[in-house]
């Protein structure tokens, strides 16, 4: 069979079709035209209408029960529709036709005519197959066909993509938005500021000012600017940062306490309005998937940069936070005299129009100016600060330092914040959401969609794109078999620090195309030739980025040394050139980086991908192959690697290593710095909620400095930081009969046996003793009379104590026995934190 050429692949992925600048395609349920959103030459947003013909995969079986299978009724209603059906190949260049082809879905209904979806589907349900059954249909859960949203099949048909003939994401125009709130509650608390501005140099902040009715008022009126903005400036995209779930349902909350939808409300602005779906949508985060009802705005895309910042916090284990100002700061986007403004500042900070505050534009330093502060003195008893005016301007120099502060509004202040929180913004989405951008340009999806759904999708529409074009059958989909895939073992656990991160350059794509591992019902072979072309491509351009990368640092290296005044000009202006070359080529293998790294996640998907390897034969090839490349990489990195015929050594000696997660009632032992008591504390507990970071995903973290030290099987170790997540796994309940102790964790979570072997919840039975990390470890010294003993175990009697107090965790070991010998076990709650402390006073004794 011949080899699918480059050419061909690079036609197909990069749109047939050679129509540029299009924006959005629109095409809803009940519409007989396609609206294509495009700019003009003059970069005019205009709109071009085309008809459209609606299509489905079915089963030939599916045909065949059409209407009780009377032939002669499915003819006569095909040509009543306007609607005609196409065989689609099923077997190899040789003759040879795989069992899924030959089952799968083989033939193309189509709409001769022009039609909505609405009318094409009315056909199947006349029927008795529609095609999206219910439980009352006789197809209920057949999977009789293969079909996608209207906007998607028309870019299947045509050959049509985003994006074309723009090179980067910041080449469109971009709009950034955010909400100030006098709360969190829509409810009951109003907004205040409403801040917009552009990739393109727009800024404006909509104030609402007033009390009572007139403030309501006031912000009902900057709701309507706020959208005549948008419909003047008419964004490409409209994007903030936890904009679905925060700010568009404010908007949406604020309007219904009016009596007004925002839908209906917003009509007068927007073809269709802005609205929530009332279906919630999939944000796809790795393994795990997350739900929010996405806002919908026709003919403009809307992204959410903490959407696209979560995404990559599931393939980056670095990135510890989506919140705006961590994920600035990691990214090195923080704007250098960036204002911040503390939460519980902002309201107050707001309202006070009187100049006195001092501000430093340079490092975006302020505070609040009193008398107390400008009576303070230097060591010389010379005024700390001096105030004075120049230019009929206010300003504030501090004499220890000689920074000199301007004296402005509070309000200018948060002002100044929302406006750096949208400049931050547009950095975080500009750069997260790139690579959405450039893979949307290969796809027949649209923009929104590519931003939230997963890599087996992304692979499911490159190959219905392919069949369309090339007539083929997509294969039956059944179910995917379990597979073992190959284990890893990692051979340390506990408190690590500095941390080496190793890892292959695209590791499965590579195994996959090494050893062939192809598809039996891939008919054309075009999967493994896509493969290549895309590693191929990722390969050139990262060759291309690190060679002006190169030459960039060689022209600004000669540039230091240059002492003639031209030449010195030329190299440096080369040594830009070459950066931005080397930088424009860091971008462009973005997507197909993705595209590769995707391929396997797709092909051993199951359902989504209907081409996936069903008896996962090349999936547990893949997997086994790369745990045994992995496997090579910690024995060479785990040992001391000679160079041969030399004295020199890599002296690695590294150690793999593992972490876990735990429920939050699990307890900790702790070790306070200061008195060095050792107490036993939930971690749910130990999570400092003024100092956290939270993102409404419920990704949270807490950064703050600990007065104690974590007890893990290493030692007692200092905390960096304690991170909190939802999940969405099996938690198993694990109990330890012997020493009554339970623990609950999630299915991949390893633990000890009293071995001290590494062990998974599914492998424990009724035999497996647990390992007690807490052995050994103890701390006696505080006598406790016995009144307080007494307390204790009354305490206890009558279900009041929660955890073993403090003192009594430290007590000498009489004090222990006193109170372990007259407690009531029976009276012992289920409380993981009180076991815990029992276990640890017979530990002690």
């Amino acid at each position: 069979m011949s080899k699918v050429s480059k050419e061909d692949i690079d036609f197909f992925l990069n749109g047939s079709d050679p129509m540029e600048r299009i924006i959005k395609i629109e095409c809803g349920y009940d519409d007989n035209k396609v609206s294509i959103i495009y700019r003009n030459e003059e970069g005019k947003k205009m709109i071009k209408r085309e008809n459209f013909f609606p299509f489905v995969w079915t089963k030939e079986s599916t045909a065949q029960n059409l209407f009780d299978g009377n032939r002669k009724q499915i003819k006569l209603k095909m040509s009543e529709y306007g609607i005609g059906v196409k065989s689609l190949r099923t077997t190899r260049d040789d003759g040879s036709e795989p069992e899924r082809m030959k089952n799968g879905y083989k033939l193309m209904f189509y709409a001769k005519v022009p039609m909505t979806y609405s009318k094409f589907m009315e056909f199947f349900k006349k029927a008795g197959r529609p095609i999206y059954p219910n439980q009352r249909d006789k197809n209920y859960g057949l999977k009789e066909y293969i079909c996608v949203a209207p906007n998607e099949q028309y870019m299947i048909q045509t050959g049509r993509r985003l994006f074309k003939g723009y090179d980067d994401y910041d080449d469109l125009l971009r709009m950034e938005w955010d909400l100030e709130t006098e709360g969190l509650d829509p409810e009951k608390d109003a907004i205040s500021q409403i801040g917009i501005r552009t990739n393109k140099g727009y800024e404006k902040i909509l104030t609402v000012e007033g009390e009572g009715e007139e403030k309501k008022e006031n912000e009902f009126k900057a709701i309507c600017e706020f959208f005549e903005i948008i419909k003047e400036l008419q964004p490409d995209v409209i994007t903030g940062h936890n904009t679905e779930n925060f700010d568009w349902n404010f908007v949406d909350v604020r309007l219904k306490l009016r009596g007004v939808n925002m839908g209906d409300f917003t009509l007068k602005y927007f073809r269709k309005g802005v609205y929530k779906k009332k279906k919630q949508q999939v944000l796809k985060l790795g393994g795990e998937m997350e739900y929010f009802y996405p806002t919908v705005m026709w003919g403009t895309n809307l992204t959410d940069s903490l959407f696209a910042v979560r995404r990559a916090m599931a393939i980056n284990s670095n990135i510890k936070s989506a919140n705006l100002k961590y994920i600035t700061k990691f990214t090195k986007l923080n704007k250098e005299n960036r204002v911040y403004v503390p939460g519980k500042l902002i309201n107050t900070t707001w309202e006070d129009l009187s100049e006195t505050y001092a501000f430093n534009n340079i490092d975006g330093e302020w505070f609040k100016v009193d008398d107390k502060r400008l009576s303070k003195v230097l060591e010389d008893n010379s005024p700390k600060y001096t105030d004075y005016y120049e230019n009929n301007k206010h300003y504030l120099k501090d004499n220890s330092n000689d920074t000199v502060y301007e004296y402005v509004s509070g309000r200018y202040i948060v002002q100044r914040y929302l406006l750096d929180d949208l400049w931050e913004t547009d950095k975080v989405e500009l750069t997260y959401n790139q690579s959405n951008y450039l893979v949307s340009k290969m796809l027949p999806v649209s923009y929104e969609k590519v931003c939230t759904m997963g890599t087996a999708a992304i692979w499911k529409y490159i190959m219905l794109g392919w069949s369309y074009e090339h007539n083929l059958a997509v294969p039956e989909i059944i179910a995917k078999n379990p597979f073992v895939g190959g284990l890893s073992r990692l051979l340390a656990v506990g408190h690590v620090s500095d941390v080496v991160k190793l890892d292959y350059n695209s590791l499965y794509p590579s195994i996959i195309l090494t050893y062939n591992i192809d598809n039996s019902v891939d008919i054309m072979d075009v999967l493994l030739s896509m493969l290549e072309y895309i590693l191929s491509m990722r390969e050139h351009y990262k060759d291309l980025k690190g060679s002006y990368g190169k030459k960039s640092k060689k022209a600004a290296k000669e540039a230091e040394k240059e002492n003639d005044a031209e030449r010195k000009k030329k190299l440096l202006e080369d040594a830009a050139k070459f950066k931005v070359l080397s930088g424009v080529n860091d971008t462009l293998q973005l997507p197909f980086k993705i595209l590769g790294n995707s391929y396997f996640g797709g092909a051993s998907s199951g359902t989504p991908f209907p081409w996936t390897d069903t008896n996962c034969q090349g999936p547990e090839q893949t997997t086994c192959t790369g745990r045994q490349m992995l496997r090579l990489m910690i024995g060479h990195f785990s040992t001391l690697s000679k160079f041969n015929g030399a004295n020199l050594s890599d002296e690695y000696n590294y150690k793999p290593i593992v972490g876990d997660s735990f429920t939050p009632d699990t307890p900790l032992f702790i070790k306070y710095k200061d008195s060095g008591l050792i107490d036993i504390k939930p971690i749910s507990e130990l999570i400092n909620e003024d100092k956290i970071e939270i993102d409404v995903l419920a990704r949270e973290y807490d950064y703050s400095p600990k007065e104690y030290y974590v007890l893990c099987r290493s030692g007692w170790v200092e905390p960096s930081y304690i991170y909190r997540h939802r999940t969405t796994k099996p938690i198993y309940k694990i109990s330890d009969n012997e020493k009554s102790m339970c623990i609950d964790v999630t299915e991949d979570h390893s633990l000890f046996n009293s071995n001290k072997e590494k062990i998974k919840p599914s492998q424990i039975n009724s035999d497996t003793k647990l390992e007690y990390y807490a052995d050994g470890i103890s701390n006696n010294g505080i006598v406790i009379d016995k009144s307080r003993i007494e307390k204790y175990i009354k305490l206890l009697s009558n279900n009041k104590l929660k955890a073993i107090p403090t003192d009594l965790l430290n007590a000498t070991i009489e004090c222990k026995k006193e109170f372990l010998s007259k407690m009531d076990l029976s009276k012992v709650s289920e409380c993981k934190t009180l076991i815990a402390g029992i276990l640890y006073l017979r530990n002690c004794i």
